[in-house]
């Protein structure tokens, strides 16, 4: 006889589960958490201080958010992707029709962020832009044996800025 695959607990919150007091304070700490798409460390925080909280109550949901947040920051330090990671996971606890705008949120967030990283890259290139080229002898590098201090820094064809 073949083993059957074991079915994955449901992770997002039942309808039964949000007629509980502790389903519908999970489901508004979970909205106020993707309102505006973006995951900081007070919100990990408040998240993880609720979760300790009622991480007796029986709602796969809660376990699932525990396991995900307690391993994000068991070295105490929370990269980008450990934010990501924890806010898809709260993403997927929400009811479909939440997610959704949830998702819409995130993503409008990634994307304002993306522009920002691309405007800054763009700004810096344009300020280490040189200003003009020019080849020209510089007068007085023969006094008082300039020309020795020179050529241990520089080399003739080297781009130098004269400031």
């Amino acid at each position: 006889m073949e083993a059957q695959p074991t079915k994955q607990p449901r992770k997002s919150l039942t309808k039964k589960q949000l007629q509980t007091d502790i389903g519908i304070e999970l489901l508004s700490l979970c909205q106020a958490i993707t309102a505006d798409g973006r995951l900081d460390e007070a919100e990990v925080d408040r998240l993880r201080d609720w979760l300790s909280k009622n991480g007796a109550a029986p709602i796969p949901a809660i376990l699932y958010l525990t396991t995900v947040v307690t391993r994000v920051i068991e070295d105490r330090r929370i990269t980008q992707d450990e934010f990501r990671e924890i806010q898809l996971a709260v993403e997927s606890i929400l009811p479909p029709e939440i997610r959704q705008s949830a998702r819409v949120q995130r993503r409008n967030a990634e994307l304002a962020e993306y522009e920002v990283a691309r405007a800054d890259r763009a700004a810096e290139r344009e300020r280490n832009r040189p200003i003009e080229y020019a080849d020209f002898m510089v007068a007085g590098v023969r006094y008082e044996d300039r020309a020795s201090t020179i050529s241990r820094f520089v080399r003739e064809g080297d781009a130098v800025a004269l400031v």
